[in-house]
């Protein structure tokens, strides 16, 4: 399956890089939570539904990550062989 991130989503990816690379004063834990989203799109691209629960709320799958630290929901379009992350949050944050 194809992995496609929507706007907003990938926005607060982005802004979750910067905020810690400002935090921490250097770019390497962000680059720890590249590398794990990066992992995690081509889980996702495989197995989509492999340790995703379903939030009936939502209508979308989530998957934590990183030791439960951030969370992404995603949509599966299996018609179109598509994965879309609609939200990637960090587990702190009030959840949606």
């Amino acid at each position: 399956m194809e992995v496609r991130w929507n706007t907003e989503a990938k926005q607060d990816f982005f802004n979750t890089l910067d905020y810690w690379e400002e935090h921490n004063g250097s770019f390497e834990y962000s680059l720890k939570i590249m590398q794990a989203v990066k992992t995690l799109e081509l889980e996702l691209a495989e197995t989509p539904y492999f340790l995703a629960k379903y939030s009936n709320k939502l209508k979308l799958y989530r998957r934590h990550f990183l030791k439960g630290k951030f969370v992404i929901y995603y949509d599966v379009l299996e018609e179109q062989n598509v994965v879309i992350i609609q939200f990637f949050r960090s587990s702190k944050q009030k959840p949606l």
